[in-house]
């Protein structure tokens, strides 16, 4: 671990230089295809399925430009796919040309990346590094599966516990962070007590991990359904606060058409 720093190339990115991989060169393959082409034929493990996202998924790896968003703003075009994990998966001839699309849809032709529209930064990073790729797996999955797929969508902004603060001590950073709600559901990143919010949210996971795992079917509560998702929308559990949850659909929780060049090289050239 002490060595990974020597294989990130820009700010400590790419941040997960060791990604799993096509393993069929081994004597007992564990991935012998792409998961999007398994998922694709149907070659997959038919359970119940829970599955999330946070809404500011992107502090992480936003957060690291937390103080200093000159360089990011003066390199971006050139770094932009190491900071957007696709150095292997797009023609690198059209690279300048997508990242200053990229540039451009988040952060507008004319503008700078400052700390005033960090928080557009952080909404680029979610949606390229985590919130395409939930969405994508969960559709697909659950036209695969004969088992539900439940997706849950964390918007719980009131907590003692902020992930954010881990990675930018320096400044009182707001959001939603990447693993935030492992709090509630794991006890893990736990650095302050929690607050009497906090306490209603851990017995609202509680309750819906518990039964999901005994039956297969998460309970939230008497008047509230959790439905699975099927189909081309996205059916999803909203959690904004312990006594605000709800049921939502969406077409996508990120700008499809913004992403989808990349997604189409990457999946299904």
């Amino acid at each position: 671990m002490k060595q990974i720093e020597n294989f990130m190339e820009y700010a400590h990115l790419p941040f997960a230089p060791f990604g799993v991989v096509i393993d069929t060169w081994a004597d007992n393959p564990f991935l012998p295809e792409h998961p999007y082409s398994l998922l694709t034929q149907g070659k997959i493990l038919d359970l119940p399925w829970m599955v999330s996202v946070n809404r500011d998924e992107g502090l992480l790896p936003g957060a690291y430009f937390c103080t200093n968003q000159k360089d990011i703003n003066r390199d971006f075009v050139e770094k932009a796919h190491l900071l957007l994990d696709y150095n292997y998966t797009y023609p690198e001839k059209d690279r300048k040309i997508f990242a200053k699309k990229i540039r451009d849809f988040y952060f507008g032709p004319e503008n700078d990346i400052t700390e005033e529209n960090f928080d557009k930064m952080t909404q680029m990073f979610g949606d390229r590094l985590f919130i395409s790729g939930v969405e994508i797996a969960a559709k697909l999955q659950a036209k695969a599966n004969k088992q539900p797929v439940y997706v849950y969508f964390f918007n719980y902004d009131q907590s003692a516990n902020k992930i954010a603060s881990l990675f930018c001590p320096q400044k009182n950073i707001s959001g939603i962070g990447h693993c935030e709600d492992t709090v509630f559901a794991y006890g893990s990143f736990v650095l302050q007590e929690l607050n009497e919010s906090d306490k209603h949210m851990k017995k609202i996971f509680n309750n819906f991990m518990n039964s999901f795992i005994s039956n297969g079917k998460p309970f939230v509560a008497d008047n509230l359904e959790w439905l699975p998702t099927k189909g081309k929308n996205l059916s999803f559990l909203n959690i904004t606060n312990f006594d605000n949850i709800k049921m939502d659909i969406a077409a996508s929780l990120y700008p499809t058409a913004v992403w989808s060049e990349l997604i189409k090289s990457e999946f299904q050239d």
